[in-house]
């Protein structure tokens, strides 16, 4: 069920957002700040930025989706 939410929710995000989610929150060699930031022209700051915004966003999507499930627990906040 969460599996199929997240699917769900790939198709959301714009497609800057998207490869955001892609390249460091889905990916099994997530791409550092830094890179994608570079890759866009923008600072790393802003990419840590839209990734908290899509992270708050998941969680509120499944939370509304799968009212037991706590999605606290997903993608806690650190550094890579």
């Amino acid at each position: 069920m969460l599996q199929r939410k997240i699917g769900e929710f790939r198709e959301r995000p714009t497609d800057h957002e998207q490869e955001i989610f892609e390249q460091r929150m889905l990916s099994d060699n997530p791409l550092t700040l830094q890179e994608i930031g570079d890759r866009h022209g923008v600072s790393k700051e802003r990419i840590r930025q839209i990734e908290n915004k899509l992270i708050q966003r998941l969680r509120t999507f499944i939370r509304e989706g799968i009212p037991d499930f706590n999605p606290e627990d997903l993608f806690r906040e650190e550094e890579k």
